[in-house]
């Protein structure tokens, strides 16, 4: 089974390691270019969305930021053989309490709110 991205992200660095130059839609703003996912459960009529482009959107954001956290690490001197022990509470800790990551958080859309939340992709996200 393919890990995580989260534990991915801790066990090598990434292959791309600058963000894309376009950056991608606003979901609010163009819906259309992301596409959409709709759920029909058995024994109701009625359509649900799984608000496919802000979720997208949204781990998108978050691969930019592991990214950025891989780039503070290796300039830390930190490698991938490098003991956990040695990375507590620096430089680990600081990259995931960074203005950046909790600015993602922050602007997490209203459907990606912890209260909001239904999916288990959406769950991953928090």
């Amino acid at each position: 089974m393919f890990p995580s991205r989260l534990s991915l992200a801790h066990l090598e660095p990434p292959c791309v390691t600058t963000p894309p130059i376009c950056p991608l839609p606003d979901p609010s703003l163009d819906p259309e270019w992301y596409g959409q996912i709709w759920l029909r459960y058995p024994m109701d009529p009625m359509l649900y969305t799984t608000h496919f482009p802000h979720q997208f959107k949204a781990q998108s954001g978050f691969s930019v930021l592991i990214v950025e956290g891989w780039s503070s690490m290796s300039r830390a001197g930190v490698t991938v053989d490098t003991p956990l022990s040695a990375l507590m509470p620096s430089p680990r800790m600081e990259f995931f309490h960074s203005s950046h990551m909790k600015r993602w958080y922050r602007n997490l859309p209203e459907p990606l709110r912890p209260a909001n939340i239904t999916l288990p992709s959406q769950l991953s996200l928090q």
